[in-house]
């Protein structure tokens, strides 16, 4: 369906993640370039899963395709053409500390006072509400403390929803926690102030690398 409805005519179709990438095997006409952006780690991927993946992605099957990863190491091992290329993410640029303070103040933060930060997607694998207990730690020996969760969400995932709600409910109403998402206006520059902003990030997954 989606190769279906796609124009044609571009000079570069750029294809995320897996589940796509097979756009370029059915009409390889429609762009005049493709190019794949890998955001997992493929240095040591499942084989019978890259066999089937690879043919029909834009990774092989034309001089004018190329593969784009977040850093060299998660390119998969022994891949000699196309090029692998680091595509740095939004957030990766460098904010002034005035910038920053002013994002996160539009969003309620104190930035006077410590902040702490988990970027991530709201699902039991990053664990929230860990964060959320070990922020009560912080808190309880450093009470200015601020915590902010700031993720994504999809708006056609009510498993993401109901998890999120029970992050929401686990806050259990502290003002000093705060809940963000995509909905509330959240991007890769909001992300780039609270991370540069941020006294102490975390990253609390329980499964799953993260990038």
């Amino acid at each position: 369906m989606n190769a279906r409805e796609l124009s044609d005519g571009w000079d570069v179709c750029l294809v995320h993640d897996p589940q796509p990438a097979a756009l370029f095997k059915l009409v390889p006409e429609k762009a005049a370039g493709w190019i794949w952006r890998c955001h997992i780690d493929l240095s040591t991927p499942n084989p019978q899963t890259i066999a089937q993946l690879l043919p029909t992605s834009p990774t092989t099957r034309s001089p004018s395709s190329t593969c784009l990863t977040t850093c060299p190491p998660h390119a998969r091992q022994g891949q000699r053409r196309p090029p692998r290329n680091r595509s740095p993410h939004a957030q990766e640029h460098a904010l002034l500390p005035e910038d920053a303070s002013f994002v996160c103040g539009q969003f309620g933060i104190d930035i006077d006072r410590p902040l702490m930060c988990q970027v991530s997607r709201f699902d039991p694998w990053k664990d929230p509400l860990g964060v959320i207990d070990a922020y009560r730690t912080v808190k309880a020996a450093l009470p200015e403390m601020q915590l902010a969760l700031v993720g994504s969400m999809a708006s056609d995932d009510p498993e993401g929803w109901d998890f999120f709600n029970a992050t929401i409910a686990h806050a259990d109403g502290d003002p000093d926690v705060h809940i963000l998402n995509n909905f509330n206006n959240v991007g890769a520059i909001e992300v780039n102030a609270f991370q540069s902003h941020s006294d102490v990030l975390i990253q609390k997954s329980t499964r799953e690398g993260f990038a």
